[in-house]
């Protein structure tokens, strides 16, 4: 008995401590806020991690970390506050899957030296709340002056595969709507490179395509366009609208955006 009270004792003597140790920080962005722990000295992210929505206040995304890994089960949300993807980081395994998107079982794969839309185990998955990758790249990305100035809309079209390693790779502008963003979207897009679960058939992991359109308009976004494939792995959308561009001293403009 007095073994398992020092025992006890030392336990919570060192949780106390490792708990001085680390420092809570907030982190916000236009959309979401995170909430994390940091150890002091190392400056690492160490402890319990989570994102909410700025708007409806759900939880988007629950987990901790270790020495500025991630570690054990991590939940992420769809924006209605019901669970989306469960994903173990220590085991490397995904604990459950929710929602239409992840049932389908088709995607582009590799064949050869092209990639053909096949029937897989699993689709690739990026690893976020629902429709992260798409809203993170439709919320950084600032349209280019000259595009509001002379009314141009239309849409650009990118590819980029995720290999048998999750790792992406071969990102690339099918369709131009203007250089300038272009750039823009290819800056973006590769700041998701780290989050990928690989697409699988035949129980092997293997190389997959992803088709990203963004929509730009002068005008309110179409919800019925943005949304028809929005159940499709390989087909991502996003949408921004400008509203209006005055030029006095400096510019000024509005933009919605939709994903």
């Amino acid at each position: 008995m007095k073994y398992l009270f020092l025992l006890l004792a030392g336990f919570l003597m060192s949780s106390q401590i490792y708990s001085q140790n680390l420092k809570t920080k907030k982190k916000i962005s236009r959309f979401t806020k995170e909430v994390y722990q940091i150890d002091k000295k190392s400056k690492m992210k160490n402890g319990f991690y989570y994102k909410i929505s700025k708007t409806s206040k759900d939880t988007l995304v629950v987990g901790n970390y270790l020495n500025g890994r991630k570690t054990g089960l991590w939940t992420y949300y769809k924006m209605n506050g019901e669970k989306y993807i469960e994903y173990n980081y220590s085991s490397k395994t995904i604990n459950a899957l929710y929602g239409e998107a992840h049932k389908s079982d088709s995607t582009y794969i590799i064949r050869g030296n092209e990639f053909v839309l096949d029937k897989v185990d699993s689709p690739q998955i990026y690893l976020g709340f629902e429709n992260e990758g798409q809203m993170n790249i439709a919320t950084s990305i600032k349209l280019p002056i000259n595009i509001m100035e002379n009314n141009v809309t239309g849409r650009s079209i990118a590819t980029f595969v995720v290999d048998e390693h999750g790792k992406m790779i071969d990102q690339k502008i099918e369709l131009s709507l203007n250089k300038e963003l272009d750039k823009k979207i290819l800056d973006e897009i590769k700041k998701l490179e780290d989050n990928w679960i690989p697409a699988k058939k035949n129980g092997k992991a293997i190389s997959s395509k992803i088709i990203f359109t963004l929509n730009v308009n002068n005008s309110s976004p179409n919800k019925q366009e943005a949304n028809l494939k929005k159940e499709l792995p390989y087909m991502w959308q996003a949408e921004l609208a400008y509203s209006s561009v005055v030029r006095t001293r400096k510019v000024i403009s509005r933009r919605r955006m939709s994903y």
